[in-house]
């Protein structure tokens, strides 16, 4: 899956855990989520964006804490809004 014909679902990317992992609690993430109908399962794949940057992820089962999160399965990209274009950070 190409990350410019994924299914893309808002995350923070100032909202990883210490090892690696991004969360996906936030509110915009779980108002993309409900108006896709996607309900978190472990081993899915999707492209997340903040906007400025994008990344795919196989999602994780919860923590302990009962939060679902991504680990990064792609490079990072970011946006360049004079040209248009996602690159590699």
């Amino acid at each position: 899956m190409g990350l410019t014909t994924a299914m893309v679902i808002f995350a923070d990317f100032n909202n990883f855990d210490t090892d690696g992992f991004i969360r996906l609690n936030c509110m915009g993430t779980l108002r993309d989520l409900t108006k896709a109908g996607i309900t978190l399962c472990g081993g899915e794949h999707f492209v997340v964006s903040d906007g400025d940057l994008r990344a795919e992820i196989e999602v994780t089962t919860p923590s302990g804490e009962g939060i679902w999160r991504g680990r990064l399965v792609s490079v990072v990209e970011e946006f360049d809004h004079e040209r248009r274009t996602w690159s590699p950070v």
